[in-house]
């Protein structure tokens, strides 16, 4: 059976109110913090929102439409740590990456960063771990 609050937040569309749709998102990210299906969709329907900005404008943004974008993307990155799941996590990072790239907005820099760093620390971890078990 699907989750009742994950329908909704993919179902619940204010057209071409972008804002009214983000600050939707905003409110079931915090009323639903502790389901982590939810704030998964809510993180992919904001990358989807900033890509909805983009195509309105046809790809020509004003200050105001990338400021838009920025905000959903940040949004969206500073969201995904409160899973639990690293995979998913990533995945989440990679799908942001890439509306970023879409979108030309330079906050790819930034997650781009946090991808380096994340990968590192859990390709150092791992390593660790296989030392320690071949010296047992």
């Amino acid at each position: 059976h699907a989750c009742v609050p994950c329908v909704v937040v993919v179902q619940v569309d204010f057209s071409r109110d972008l804002e009214a749709q983000l600050n939707f998102y905003c409110d079931a990210r915090g009323a639903f913090s502790n389901l982590e299906g939810v704030i998964e969709r809510v993180v992919v329907r904001v990358g989807g929102l900033a890509m909805k900005a983009h195509r309105y404008v046809k790809g020509k943004h004003s200050k105001k439409t990338s400021n838009f974008v920025k905000a959903s993307l940040a949004f969206a990155y500073i969201t995904i740590p409160s899973l639990s799941n690293p995979l998913h996590k990533l995945q989440l990072h990679l799908n942001l990456a890439e509306v970023s790239l879409y979108t030309l907005v330079l906050y790819f820099h930034v997650i781009t960063c946090a991808y380096v760093r994340c990968v590192y620390v859990r390709c150092h971890c791992i390593t660790a771990c296989c030392r320690r078990s071949t010296r047992t």
